[in-house]
């Protein structure tokens, strides 16, 4: 969590030095950026210990449903999506708007997580008959 804290709190003092010209020029307020990376970073953060209290075994349980979740957002976006620079990969609403592949990036790797460990099951349990299998394939003298 400290870790954490100290990232967030360089990346909003880098925002504040890279944009407080830009900033006071467009805005007429030379803390306009920070103040949105400040409020990001918060949202951030409460997500984080929201997120890191629910125990993984949840995260494998759901995690074929949130796949198929994400697959329907992402073929969503491509129907429903705002076009933004000539690509349509955005989710609109009035100023705010929402990438899903953010999204899919998590859903990913939680449902590549729980793939993982069903392998790793299966390869505990047959490791030591695919290893005499091996041998065997390698060198025939072990047969």
């Amino acid at each position: 969590m400290l870790l954490t804290s100290i990232l967030v709190g360089f990346v909003i003092l880098m925002v504040f030095s890279t944009s407080e010209a830009s900033a006071s020029w467009k805005f007429h307020s030379f803390i306009y950026f920070t103040e949105r990376q400040a409020i990001w970073g918060l949202i951030g953060t409460f997500s984080m210990l929201i997120v890191m209290n629910i125990p993984y075994q949840m995260y494998q349980k759901w995690s074929r449903l949130i796949f198929v979740l994400i697959l329907i957002i992402l073929g969503l976006v491509i129907v429903f999506g705002t076009k933004i620079n000539g690509h349509r990969s955005w989710f609109g609403v009035g100023s705010f708007g929402i990438q899903p592949t953010e999204f899919a990036k998590l859903g990913l790797i939680i449902y590549l997580a729980a793939l993982i460990n069903i392998a790793a099951t299966i390869v505990i349990v047959v490791e030591e008959q695919t290893f005499c299998s091996f041998l065997e394939l390698v060198f025939p003298c072990f047969q």
